[in-house]
Parts: structure tokens; sequence; C-alpha cells
């Protein structure tokens, strides 16, 4: 018999939070998109869900800032100063590569990545938690473009 996901208010309350209506909406959110979403994102998905309760960004980042340091949530600082969030609990460790032009998340798993912290823990004792990794460069379709962006012309994010 197969477990289905776990209610989002036994995850807040196995994560050591008191249950809000915030911290639920939040979670509700990144676990029905199962994408990389920023704050901004998230709340216009709540808001567009629940116009005639609204609640404001700024109790969105308090709620998402006290679920990441509880490992709910899991965030993706790029270079740009873009933060992304994502759903954690039910993930496994998976890895990501963010492009810099055109803010691109792609998802992938690295087995070299393991090899990776364990060479840094045999050289330097530091225990690296790497379960998570973060890559910035550029995503191949903008190297493509790369001769417009040369022209003057620039690469934009694309639409969510």
């Amino acid at each position: 018999m197969t477990r289905g996901p776990e209610p989002i208010d036994d995850v807040i309350r196995a994560a050591g939070l008191r249950r809000t209506t915030p911290r639920a909406l939040v979670l509700h959110t990144l676990r029905s998109t199962r994408g990389h979403l920023t704050a901004s994102e998230i709340f216009e998905q709540i808001e567009d869900d629940r116009p005639a309760e609204p609640i404001a960004v700024s109790t969105v980042y308090r709620a998402l800032e006290a679920l990441e340091a509880k490992g709910v949530v899991s965030a993706l600082r790029s270079r740009s100063g873009e933060t992304r969030y994502e759903w954690s609990p039910e993930r496994p460790a998976h890895h990501h590569l963010i492009c810099g032009a055109c803010g691109a998340v792609v998802e992938l798993d690295l087995d070299s990545v393991e090899q990776l912290a364990r060479e840094i823990e045999s050289r330097t004792g530091f225990q690296p938690d790497i379960r998570h990794l973060a890559i910035d460069g550029i995503c191949e379709q903008c190297r493509g473009s790369s001769d417009s962006a040369v022209s003057g012309a620039s690469a934009t994010p694309p639409a969510r």
C-alpha cells in the first residue's frame, strides 16, 4: 500500500512550527506547483486563489523565511539576487542549473556531487551539505543567442 503525501498541517507541525494560514498557503502553493517560484509569484498565486481573503506580500516572505529555516522549503539564490523557492520534504537530493541571462532553472541529478562531498570532507575535514546545489551559468539557448546580446538586444526572464 503506497502512502500519499503528508498533510501540510502535519508537515508544519513536524518542523516544530506553529500552523498559520500564511504558512499553509505558501506550502500548498509550492506543493501544488512543484516549481521554483519567487516570493512574488507565490504571493500572486495565493492572491489569485483567495481574492476575498488577501494576505500581505511581507507575510509571504516571513512564512518562507520560517519554512526555509526548518528545511521545509529550499531556496535557490542566483547571482542576480533573485531567490526562488521550492517544496522540499518529499524531494530527494537534487541540483539546479540557473541561467544568469534568462532566469531558467533546470533540475538535474548528479552522482558526482556525492563524490565531491566525500572529497571535500576527506581533504578538509569539512562536512558539506550539498543536497541542494545551485550552479549559475548560461543556458544553451542563451549561449546560442549571444550574437543578439552582442548587438544590443537584452535577454529577459521568461514569463512563468
